[in-house]
């Protein structure tokens, strides 16, 4: 997502790249760190030198009628060769152990995603048996999730407690929203949630065929886009609050060139949350291939859990609108 979270693993990224071209290495040649230490002839410690001349451990090549000296049995030489071998990969490699892989953020993502479908479960069940509670979830739920996404968004430590809270807290204010909505309108919620599947998997399908790419122009559109839709949801929110306008949904029962504005937001919103799940399939990706720190994984999977949760808010939003009219 392009918020700061995803910037700062944009930083870790580059990092690990730096790191990764620093350090990395195939074999012996590889070693760039000028010229390679233990290459034949140039280590007298390891491969014999002018100083072992004189011990009966290394003589060139005999010439002529000359006899060879005594040289190093060749076990004792691959030896030593393996011993320093070893030594330098053990000082330079990048510790791979410690390194993101596409199963971390897929088991982080699917906790996420499994705390917060208990979350929503409670939030429903208060909303539909004891609807003061239920408000209260909602209320509360939507606070905490917010404060957890904020914290989450800039605070430098990862610690994973923070994605916890925030799944649980947006599945109470979930659960109770879609609760809301289902009493009103019967089977919204399961046709919402088939859609918000539908699209996820359709973007990460067209990711992984390369037919939609990542691009610094993309991501500028998404957070422009974000900001003019919040921009939008605030205002709308006030002229419903103060009573401002003749429908009760505000903007979005206006129409604009015979067009109902909710119903054109809510589908320019979808795809914005599409646009925004390609980033986060383009950062996650890029963090694995270089080798980022297995702990970004959860800040992996929180903007893929934030944009999936935006995709699924707007598509029950356009549900309903389509319903009304």
């Amino acid at each position: 997502m392009a918020n700061i979270v995803m910037n700062r693993l944009e930083e870790e990224i580059a990092q690990a790249e730096q790191r990764r071209a620093n350090t990395s290495f195939s074999g012996p040649q590889a070693y760039q760190g000028g010229g390679m230490p233990y290459t034949i002839g140039q280590n007298p410690q390891y491969y014999g030198g002018p100083q072992y001349a004189n011990q009966g451990q290394y003589q060139p090549y005999p010439q002529g009628g000359q006899q060879a000296a005594p040289s190093t049995p060749y076990g004792q030489y691959h030896d030593r060769y393996e011993v320093a071998y070893q030594q330098m990969e053990k000082t330079f490699h990048y510790d791979e152990g410690a390194s993101i892989t596409f199963n971390d953020i897929i088991n982080k993502t699917s906790t996420m995603m499994g705390i917060m479908l208990v979350g929503a479960l409670v939030g429903w069940f208060l909303a539909a048996h004891v609807p003061g509670l239920g408000l209260l979830a909602i209320v509360g739920g939507g606070i905490i999730a917010l404060v957890a996404g904020i914290i989450a968004a800039v605070k430098r430590s990862l610690n994973p407690t923070i994605y916890i809270v925030y799944a649980a807290s947006e599945g109470l204010l979930l659960g109770g929203i879609s609760q809301l909505y289902e009493a009103e309108y019967p089977a919204i919620v399961s046709q919402a949630v088939i859609g918000t599947a539908a699209i996820f998997a359709s973007t990460l399908l067209l990711y992984r065929m390369r037919l939609v790419r990542n691009s610094p122009k993309l991501m500028r559109f998404v957070a422009i886009s974000f900001i003019a839709i919040l921009i939008y949801a605030v205002i709308n929110l006030v002229l419903v609050l103060f009573n401002l306008t003749n429908g009760p949904f505000g903007l979005d029962s206006m129409t604009l060139f015979g067009l109902p504005i909710g119903i054109v937001i809510s589908l320019y919103a979808i795809f914005v949350g599409a646009a925004a799940l390609v980033v986060d399939f383009d950062i996650a990706e890029r963090a694995v291939t270089a080798g980022a720190s297995k702990k970004f994984a959860w800040v992996c999977s929180f903007g893929i859990v934030l944009d999936t949760v935006y995709i699924y808010v707007y598509v029950l939003r356009l549900l309903a609108l389509l319903r009304r009219d």
